[in-house]
C-alpha cells in the first residue's frame, strides 16, 4: 500500500471514530433521539470494521507490531531486574570481593566495582571464599570504610571486621531476572506443601514467570495466573534490587533515599458523600511511598472530609475547584500540584484492593510499559446484584485497546507529552490514545485488586449496558470484594501446611 493511501486510510479511520464518538455521546444525552443516534453509531462501527479490514497490514507498513486477530492484544516485551538504568542505589560505590553471582546482584543495585584498594568506596562486600586475597587490598582502603560479610562459613576474623553479616542466620537472597507472565505456556509444576510455605528461589522464579504451580495434585480449577501474580509480588518484596539494597544499607547504617518511586494518587469527585470513604480505602494500600491529591469538583470542604485527610497515612492535599471546569482540566490541575514521577487516577466509588498500587508499579517495571491498568476486571452490577468478569482474557499483556480509566497508573513523562484533554467526558480514552500515539505501550495488569462498581445511576458509563457487558463472564451473586483480592503469598493461596 502506497504512503498516501496509508495516510488517507488512517485519516478516514480517525474521522469515523470521531463521528462514532459524537453519535454515542448524543445517544446518551438526548434520550428522545437515542434510537436514531444509536443506529448511526452502529453504522459508523460497521464502517470502521470495513476500513480496518481494508487496511490489514497497515501497522506493518508503519513499523508497528500487528495485533493477533482473535483478541486484539500485542505480546509484551520482556523485562528484567538488572537494567543498568534502573539501579536503585547507583550513588553508592561498592568494592566487591565476591563470586560472580553475588557480583551481578550488587552490580544491579549499586555502582559496584571489583575491590582493588581504590578510593571513595562507601562500603565493601566480602565473600568468605575471597577473604584471604582481600586482606592485602584492604590495607589500601580507608580504615573507616564499612565491611559487609556475605556468605556461609564466615571466618572469625572476617566476622569481627564486618559491621554487617549475611549468613544462614541472616540470609540475603540473590536478585534474579523476572519476566512478564506467560500464562498457559509453561508446563505445570507439582510441589509439596512445605515447598510452598518455604519456597526456593527457583520455585518463585518459575511461578513469577507464569508457570502453573500445583500443590501435591492438580486442583479442580487452574490457579496459574493467580499464583503468578502472588509470586511476582513476593519476588519484588524479597529479591528485587530495591529490597536487596535496602537491607544492606540499613544494616551498614548508611542513610539512603526511599528506592520506591513516589506515586501521587489523583482523585476528582463531584460527590462529597463518597470522599471520606474513598480516602480511608486509599489508606489501606501496601505501597509505602504515596501521596494523595483530592479535587472537590463544585463543592467545599466538609468536616468529614477534613478529618479523613488528617487521618490519612500519606501526605494529602485537598483543592476546591469550580464546577464549571471540565474533568480533564481538573485532573491536569491536580497533577500540577505534585512532582511525583508516577501518577495513579482513581475514582470515588470503586473498590481498590490493598496491593493495587504495588502490583501496578511492579507491572510497570517488568512490562517496560509506562502506562498500566486493568482491561480484564471485576464488575459489580447493582441492578442485578451480581459480580461479573468483564473483558476476560485481556490481562498480563500489552494491549492494543484501552484500559479502564479508574485503574490507570502512568509515568509523569507520559502526561507531560499528552495531558488529559480539557473535556468533561472520555478523558481516559483520549489520554490513552495520545500516550500510544507518542510511542508508549499500554499494559493490562491482572484482574485482582480492583472492582468496578456499576450502579443504577452510574456516571461513568451512561451508554448501553448491553454494549458495556458484551462478552462478560458471570462470576457470583452479590458483592464480595474479598474475592477480588489476591493473597499475599503462596501459603495464603494454597492454605497452610497440614
Amino acid at each position: 500500500m502506497a504512503e498516501p493511501a496509508v495516510e488517507k486510510l488512517l485519516q478516514d479511520l480517525r474521522d469515523e471514530r470521531q463521528l462514532r464518538l459524537a453519535a454515542e455521546s448524543r445517544a446518551a444525552t438526548e434520550t428522545d433521539k437515542a434510537r436514531v443516534w444509536r443506529q448511526r453509531a452502529e453504522e459508523r462501527s460497521t464502517r470502521i470494521a470495513e476500513l480496518t479490514e481494508a487496511g490489514s497490514g497497515i501497522r506493518r507498513l508503519l513499523g508497528r507490531k500487528p495485533a493477533p486477530q482473535e483478541h486484539g492484544l500485542i505480546p509484551t516485551r520482556s523485562g528484567e531486574f538488572a537494567r543498568a538504568a534502573r539501579k536503585p542505589f547507583a550513588s553508592f560505590r561498592v568494592g566487591c570481593a565476591v563470586p560472580d553471582a553475588h557480583f551481578r546482584s550488587l552490580q544491579a543495585t549499586f555502582d559496584a566495582v571489583e575491590l582493588d584498594g581504590g578510593p571513595d568506596l562507601d562500603f565493601i562486600v566480602v565473600h568468605p571464599s575471597r577473604w584471604a586475597e582481600t586482606q592485602r587490598a584492604l590495607e589500601r582502603v580507608d580504615a573507616l570504610t564499612p565491611i559487609v560479610a556475605w556468605g556461609d562459613d564466615i571466618p572469625a576474623e572476617l566476622r569481627a571486621a564486618a559491621v554487617a553479616v549475611f549468613d544462614r542466620q541472616n540470609p540475603l537472597p540473590l536478585t534474579f531476572e523476572i519476566r512478564p507472565p506467560r500464562y498457559g505456556i509453561e508446563v505445570p509444576v507439582s510441589v509439596r506443601q512445605s515447598e510452598i510455605e518455604y519456597p526456593s528461589p527457583d520455585l518463585i522464579q518459575a511461578a513469577a514467570d507464569g508457570t502453573a504451580v500445583w500443590v501435591d495434585a492438580e486442583p479442580e480449577e487452574a490457579l496459574g495466573p493467580l499464583a503468578s501474580l502472588v509470586a511476582q509480588r513476593w519476588a519484588y518484596r524479597t529479591y528485587h534490587p530495591r529490597r536487596f539494597g535496602e537491607r544492606i544499607l540499613d544494616e551498614v547504617g548508611l542513610v539512603h533515599h526511599d528506592p520506591l518511586p513516589r506515586v501521587a494518587m489523583i482523585l476528582a469527585s463531584k460527590r462529597p458523600e463518597l470522599i471520606a470513604a474513598a480516602i480511608r480505602q486509599i489508606g489501606t494500600q501496601t505501597y509505602r511511598n504515596l501521596e494523595l491529591r483530592v479535587g472537590l469538583h463544585g463543592f467545599v470542604m466538609t468536616d468529614e472530609i477534613d478529618q479523613a485527610i488528617r487521618d490519612a497515612p500519606m501526605p494529602a492535599e485537598v483543592h476546591e475547584l469550580s464546577s464549571e471546569l471540565p474533568l480533564g482540566q481538573i485532573l491536569n490541575d491536580l497533577i500540577d500540584t505534585t512532582n511525583a514521577p508516577l501518577l495513579a487516577k482513581i475514582d470515588d466509588d470503586d473498590f481498590y484492593g490493598p496491593a493495587h498500587i504495588e502490583d501496578s508499579v511492579n507491572a510497570m517495571d517488568y512490562s517496560d510499559c509506562r502506562v498500566v491498568g486493568k482491561a480484564t476486571q471485576f464488575v459489580y452490577l447493582e441492578e442485578d446484584n451480581a459480580t461479573i468478569l468483564r473483558r476476560p482474557d485481556q490481562e498480563g499483556v500489552e494491549i492494543a485497546g484501552t484500559l479502564n480509566g479508574p485503574t490507570l497508573v502512568f509515568a509523569r513523562e507520559v502526561w507531560e507529552q499528552g495531558p488529559f484533554p480539557y473535556r468533561p467526558r472520555f478523558v481516559d480514552v483520549l489520554f490513552e490514545r495520545a500516550a500510544r500515539a507518542n510511542g508508549y505501550g499500554l499494559y493490562a495488569t491482572q484482574r485482582w485488586e480492583f472492582c468496578l462498581m456499576r450502579t443504577s445511576s452510574d456516571h461513568t458509563y451512561p451508554g448501553s449496558s448491553s454494549a458495556f457487558l458484551a462478552g462478560s463472564d458471570p462470576l457470583w451473586p452479590g458483592l464480595d470484594v474479598s474475592r477480588c483480592v489476591a493473597p499475599d503469598n503462596l501459603t495464603g493461596l494454597y492454605g497452610p501446611r497440614a
